[in-house]
């Protein structure tokens, strides 16, 4: 006994336009010899397309083993029967791949960049700051702005004519801004060092510090000295802050300080220690003081004395730790001149221009006048400040020749005096 059955249900092959492409290179499928197919399926790895013939497809990935399938899949009416068949595709192993050592750095600091492309002839960078490269294995790039960078490699495998282009965001973080305060100290203490902004902290002059990891840290300087701490944020990136501890140091021996004076001179006493000290002048002498609390001060003494005054500053600075005192021993010298030089030259040079009644002891100029050859004033003043300058009652110069002069004063003991001469212009 004889049987016969007719297999019935689709049948249906495929053509590769190619079987060895590139990444990125497209290939195309076209169905051939089919009996029976009512619908069809393009399977290539999870993507399913339906009903189109022929289909053109890109790879844009280089598959593990360099070798992926492309399957057809066909049903009959009502997709009661199927029928499938598939063919390999071949890729040339080339494809642009790099990592960053790190995707993200910190302003002013380097990228680096590992390269793990296969295939490739050639080689082509770009690293969004205006910078390339065509080597292989690029050094570093210095990004010295914040924000987000498109870096991109570009290859061509000459053998086969393949390319591929990668391109990766590398992204540039600011520093943190870091500040840094320290406390004054007195010699032989510690002083308190605070730093804020950063996530951890490192501060140099180790060996003067009680740990330089800690924030905030004991300082123990010997002197007056600057501390820098690096500061580090959570992503990593670092900035740095100094701060000055001021050691306030015990002062040496007391300072002395004796000199004499003529009778009105101004007599500058005082030193300027800086600001971490307050000063007090009611320890000696107050009566001719400008001035209290001051570092300095000019004063004028304008009586006669038989013995030195004695001025005394105590100082002290401002924590508290140390104070001394300065003495200003200052004799009067009861000298009463007046004077007025026998000749100048007002030319403008800037030396000599202008005359003046000069001498010691004088409390008030009562006045200073400048005849010419006939008698006439020229110039006339009761301020010992103000001088001749070789003018016409301060307008048109005078010519060169000798003219007379005569001053009256009155000294700091109460008495007058009188003077008269003649002065040469010379010009």
């Amino acid at each position: 006994l004889t049987k016969v059955f007719e297999i019935v249900g689709p049948v249906a092959d495929f053509n590769l336009d190619k079987n060895d492409i590139c990444v990125g290179e497209e290939i195309t499928f076209t169905m051939k010899d089919t009996a029976n197919v009512s619908t069809f399926q393009w399977v290539l790895g999870q993507t399913n397309i339906n009903l189109v013939d022929p289909y053109t497809h890109t790879f844009t990935e280089l598959p593990i083993g360099g070798k992926t399938y492309v399957e057809l899949v066909v049903w009959s009416e009502d997709s009661v029967c199927s029928f499938d068949i598939r063919y390999p595709i071949n890729f040339y192993e080339v494809e642009a791949r790099f990592e960053f050592v790190d995707s993200t750095i910190c302003e002013n600091s380097q990228a680096q960049f590992i390269n793990n492309t296969v295939g490739a002839s050639v080689y082509s960078w770009d690293f969004g700051n205006d910078s390339t490269s065509t080597d292989e294995n690029p050094s570093g790039q210095t990004y010295s702005a914040i924000g987000k960078y498109n870096i991109s490699l570009a290859i061509q495998d000459n053998a086969n004519g393949c390319i591929d282009t990668v391109v990766k965001e590398l992204e540039v973080l600011p520093p943190p801004v870091v500040t840094a305060t320290a406390t004054k100290m007195c010699f032989g203490d510690s002083a308190l060092l605070e730093a804020s902004g950063a996530n951890t902290y490192l501060w140099n002059n180790t060996n003067i510090i009680g740990d330089s990891i800690a924030n905030p840290t004991w300082a123990f300087p010997s002197q007056t000295t600057t501390f820098t701490v690096t500061g580090t944020d959570t992503n990593n990136c670092s900035n740095t802050a100094t701060a000055e501890v001021i050691v306030l140091m015990e002062p040496t021996d007391k300072f002395i300080d004796t000199a004499c004076y003529i009778i009105g001179d101004s007599i500058a006493i005082g030193k300027d220690y800086g600001p971490s000290f307050i000063y007090d002048w009611t320890i000696g002498e107050t009566d001719y003081l400008t001035c209290e609390k001051c570092a300095s001060q000019v004063i004028q003494i304008k009586e006669e004395q038989q013995s030195p005054i004695s001025f005394i500053v105590e100082y002290t600075d401002t924590s508290g730790c140390f104070s001394t005192q300065d003495e200003y021993e200052i004799c009067i010298l009861n000298k009463y001149t007046v004077d007025v030089p026998s000749a100048f030259t007002p030319n403008g040079a800037g030396e000599n221009d202008i005359i003046y009644v000069k001498g010691h002891g004088i409390e008030e100029l009562f006045y200073f006048r400048i005849y010419n050859r006939w008698g006439e004033i020229v110039f006339e003043t009761n301020d010992i400040n103000t001088g001749w300058d070789g003018t016409y009652k301060g307008g048109e110069p005078q010519n060169m020749e000798t003219y007379i002069y005569q001053a009256k004063v009155r000294f700091f003991n109460g008495e007058s005096k009188e003077k008269g001469g003649s002065i040469t212009l010379i010009r």
